[in-house]
């Protein structure tokens, strides 16, 4: 009995524990007049409302190229409705000059300080 209830656990956690999907969404980012260079990740999903559900962002800068990743849980859908994406904000500081912004693969020249974002993969889109 002991090992059917330890099987039954272990099954449990094996069937709840979802590795993270690596450079999910899209990210936009946003250079600062201070040198800042500011990343808005969105999940582009509907995973907000997710039970375990978690989203993060993290930038790094290497001589004039900034690569940007995210990793997202999804978490488990409590409902068939749409919560919305999930959201995280991560930043690097720079000094002035040309940088390549690297995000899932994609990448695209961004220039500090500048006032218009640059979103990767380019969808036209915000993460407003």
């Amino acid at each position: 009995m002991t090992a059917l209830i330890s099987f039954v656990v272990l099954l449990a956690a094996c069937e709840e524990a979802e590795p993270p999907v690596e450079d999910a969404g899209f990210i936009c980012a946003r250079p600062g007049d201070d040198g800042t260079v500011t990343i808005d990740a969105n999940s582009d999903d509907c995973s907000a409302d997710h039970d375990g559900a978690a989203f993060s962002c993290e930038a790094a800068v290497d001589g004039d190229t900034i690569t940007v990743h995210t990793s997202q849980t999804p978490g488990d859908d409590p409902n068939d409705g749409c919560g919305g994406p999930q959201r995280a904000t991560c930043a690097v500081d720079v000094a002035d000059g040309a940088y390549t912004l690297v995000f899932a693969g994609d990448e695209a020249e961004l220039t500090v300080p500048v006032a218009e974002e640059l979103c990767l993969p380019d969808q036209g889109e915000t993460a407003e």
